[in-house]
């Protein structure tokens, strides 16, 4: 089970009860636009939950979903995962998050890939953490470079990832090590 915090927030495992809050900023055009799945529908939030919680019982572990929550006032603002690539190699893994607009540029966002980074390598742990980012989604790939991940390349267009060309990060454990 996937219970972490940090200074000011709670990364906890989602619930079905978490569905309006997840609603809100998964509906939100701003939040989606770099994203080829979303906005999203209440039908698909439910969708998106369901999987979510099924994940928590999956053994081996390979997608750790979870919500991202403020410590002060325990309010859902997002969510934040850690998937595993390969289901044969459980060493490396991708990362993605979401937040509600409402909270974008309080550092929110390199505080969960930090979490992430963390349990990654540290619990689970992995050699490699990568991430895919839509290359006009500057706030994200800041984000990623903030916490020393570095551009290795780019995605073509024809990547199931993204609809557009998009950049890849990733990020070594012995490169976490250092930094840490």
């Amino acid at each position: 089970m996937m219970n972490l915090f940090t200074r000011r927030l709670h990364l906890r495992e989602f619930t079905a009860e978490d569905w309006g809050a997840v609603y809100l900023y998964r509906s939100d055009p701003a939040v989606k636009r770099y994203d080829t799945f979303g906005p999203n529908t209440v039908e698909e939030v439910h969708e998106i939950l369901a999987r979510a919680v099924q994940w928590q019982a999956t053994q081996p572990r390979t997608h750790y979903f979870v919500a991202v929550v403020l410590l002060e006032t325990q309010q859902l603002i997002g969510e934040c995962g850690l998937f595993m690539r390969d289901e044969e190699d459980l060493t490396v893994a991708s990362i993605g998050y979401a937040f509600q607009p409402q909270v974008w540029g309080r550092g929110y966002a390199t505080e969960t890939v930090q979490a992430l980074l963390q349990f990654g390598f540290g619990v689970l742990h992995l050699t490699k953490i990568e991430a895919d980012c839509n290359p006009a989604n500057i706030a994200s790939w800041r984000v990623l470079e903030k916490v020393g991940m570095e551009r290795i390349g780019t995605l073509d267009e024809s990547s199931e990832h993204r609809k557009d060309a998009g950049f890849c990060y990733a990020i070594r454990a012995d490169q976490w090590q250092s930094r840490t």
